[in-house]
């Protein structure tokens, strides 16, 4: 496999489409682009096309994590 080839493929799985973030959160198209627009999860642009990095899904899920735990300590 070529060096651009590797480039383009390890890029392609650093990035999601809102399909995929949908189904890896288990939610909806609405609550979705609700979090985008908040800027909950960070993404951009390609064209038309709405990229998500997987690390800003992380991202999320980690400060959620963190505030749940937060609220079940009793904080």
């Amino acid at each position: 496999m070529g060096k651009r080839r590797r480039v383009a493929v390890e890029v392609e799985q650093e990035l999601l489409d809102t399909s995929q973030v949908m189904k890896r959160l288990n939610i909806g198209e609405t609550k979705l682009w609700d979090l985008l627009t908040a800027g909950e999860i960070s993404s951009f642009k390609i064209g038309s096309a709405t990229r998500i990095p997987v690390k800003a899904v992380d991202e999320y899920v980690r400060r959620k994590m963190a505030r749940t735990t937060w609220k079940m300590n009793g904080q």
